[in-house]
């Protein structure tokens, strides 16, 4: 949960709770770790899959449309600034 929260940068309980109402929805798969009973294992359903595939080209056209008028030049200042908030972020210390 731990490794899964840090990469889509949401609160653990948060997480859990999208995760247990995912699993109720039938979207996702849970399974204890047979070596460390701390451990679940998510996978994606079937029709978790189908429901991706299905709003991929939208969701692609809809990212076509929200960057067409930006430039790559500002596009990637965008992205620097981002990776540079991101790593500040990470923090723990503060002076």
């Amino acid at each position: 949960m731990t490794e899964l929260a840090g990469l889509v940068q949401m609160d653990k309980g948060q997480l859990s709770r999208k995760i247990k109402a995912m699993v109720e929805k039938g979207l996702l798969r849970t399974a204890t770790d047979k070596k460390d009973q701390r451990v679940q294992h998510l996978k994606l359903t079937a029709a978790a899959e189908q429901l991706s595939e299905n709003m991929m080209p939208t969701m692609e056209t809809r990212q076509d449309l929200l960057l067409a008028e930006i430039s790559e030049a500002d596009l990637a200042t965008f992205y620097s600034v981002v990776d540079k908030l991101e790593k500040a972020s990470k923090v723990r210390d503060i002076p």
